[in-house]
């Protein structure tokens, strides 16, 4: 079996693709963990470890799904208002920002969500809720109002693609043609507009560091739009100067262009993101802290730290007095496994909100 692809004049077998992957994969993952491990003046990390390939694995995952679910969901967009002659206003922004919000939340909470943020709480319209709570009822609800939205517009009634469903076509757009099927669709864009914007509201409060988690990620996401301006710089140079006499020196300038984007976004990744990331999902976040022992002299080591890194010999950690995980950059402790008394799984939200925790508090008015 053959893949047309439209840079090679050759196809490529599933073999070679899923090889190339693979590279990609294991080589990211490599570059990431080193970038982070180097920065916290850790020892280099063996070439060959599992854990690259499901470190790779969410760097691409999540880098391709930044820089393609707005651009795709756009892209459906302006199609759809194109193909049948309709002019694009700034309401085309309002199913952009529902689906890739709706998106963006499953893609954090399978990621970066621990027990702390699952158990969370927050109080809002004087009720109170958890989260644990208000994640199902705002998935199942954009899963109910999503699906409806393109049925309304597209569904040709004449036709049945599966039990009471009818069959959906490109072709149509039933809100041209029936003010009814118009009103509908304009009602449940409003209504998944208000639940998001309230679900936005309940998850900012109930996750106190998400808000500078964000800001910090901003660096990341700018790095991720600069490698996909890049790739398109390089296929329209390519297109300009196709011909064979001018495509070795296209390419000669394209690949190091290519590699330096990707490096940089390999590197904003590594210093925001990753060490968000749970140990448990191909990420530097602490999930466990190690109780050491004291013994009857004083110990050059504090009472508990946070574990960056394991080998069978040592561990490599932090202390528990970190005042702010976004920002600080403590002194990486080499602790013999020998001093290690046992592991404690973490559920307090620490360390990411310690620098919350820390936060003297408002002193009253008069």
């Amino acid at each position: 079996m053959k893949l047309k692809l439209k840079e090679f004049n050759d196809g490529l077998s599933l073999t070679e693709v899923g090889s190339m992957l693979f590279g990609l994969i294991y080589i990211s993952g490599y570059l990431v963990s080193a970038l982070y491990v180097r920065s916290r003046g850790i020892p280099p990390l063996p070439l060959l470890k599992a854990q690259y390939i499901e470190t790779g694995w969410v760097f691409l995952m999540l880098t391709g799904l930044i820089a393609a679910i707005p651009l795709l969901i756009v892209n459906m967009a302006v199609h759809g208002r194109v193909k049948h002659n309709q002019r694009i206003t700034p309401t085309i922004v309002i199913p952009v920002i529902i689906t890739t919000n709706f998106l963006l939340v499953f893609l954090f909470w399978a990621i970066f969500v621990t027990e702390f943020e699952w158990e969370s709480s927050v109080n809002l319209f004087g009720f109170s809720m958890r989260m644990k709570q208000a994640l199902p009822i705002y998935l199942l609800s954009m899963l109910t109002v999503l699906p409806a939205l393109p049925i309304i517009r597209m569904a040709d009634s004449s036709q049945k693609a599966f039990l009471f469903l009818p069959k959906l076509s490109s072709e149509i757009d039933n809100t041209l043609t029936s003010k009814r099927a118009n009103v509908a669709v304009q009602s449940l864009r409003a209504v998944a507009l208000a639940i998001t914007l309230v679900f936005d509201c309940i998850i900012f409060r109930a996750i106190p560091w998400l808000p500078g988690f964000l800001a910090m990620s901003l660096y990341y996401v700018l790095t991720v739009f600069l490698l996909i301006g890049t790739i398109y710089l390089v296929r329209y140079l390519t297109n300009i100067f196709g011909e064979s006499s001018h495509r070795v020196g296209v390419w000669a300038i394209a690949v190091p262009l290519l590699l330096s984007a990707y490096y940089f976004c390999a590197t904003a990744y590594s210093y925001v993101v990753y060490n968000n990331i749970p140990v448990s999902r191909g990420g530097k976040y602490p999930t466990t802290k190690a109780v050491l022992k004291q013994a009857a002299t004083p110990s050059p080591w504090p009472k508990e730290v946070y574990v960056l890194e394991e080998t069978p010999n040592s561990l490599y950690a932090v202390s528990t007095a970190l005042q702010n995980w976004f920002t600080s950059h403590e002194d990486v402790l080499i602790i013999p496994q020998s001093e290690v008394e046992r592991l404690v799984h973490l559920s307090s939200g620490a360390p990411r909100v310690n620098h919350l925790r820390s936060q003297p508090a408002p002193s009253p008015t008069r």
